[in-house]
């Protein structure tokens, strides 16, 4: 059997004392927006971790992997709209065009704004 937990993990910190102790840690973890530094500070005071080289360095790897993943989700987003985009953009070049079946190319580009 296996059992799934889905939490959602806000990009800003949640406060202290607001009862989402799990999110503010894994928030403390994973955030694309907060610097290793401070990542340490909290993990330290908050949560009794001892700061070690060994610490530090597996933080700015995990720092790195958030800022990657954040990196992988915003091209695959990007790469999306333009496909919607160049789609749009087809459908309504050829709308034009049977709206203006005389037209000549040179037309047709400078209605949209391509020459």
């Amino acid at each position: 059997m296996i059992n799934i937990v889905l939490l959602g993990v806000p990009n800003e910190l949640p406060e202290k004392g607001d009862g989402y102790e799990l999110h503010r840690l894994l928030s403390t973890l994973f955030s694309p927006e907060l610097p290793p530094e401070e990542r340490i500070d909290i993990l330290q005071t908050e949560y009794d971790m001892a700061h070690e080289e060994a610490l530090g360095k597996e933080m700015m790897e995990m720092c790195n992997l958030s800022e990657g993943i954040w990196e992988s989700g915003y091209k695959e987003g990007e790469a999306k709209g333009e496909a919607r985009g160049m789609k749009k953009g087809l459908m309504a070049a050829i709308q034009w065009m049977k709206d203006h079946p005389d037209s000549t190319p040179e037309q047709a580009m400078q209605a949209f704004g391509l020459s």
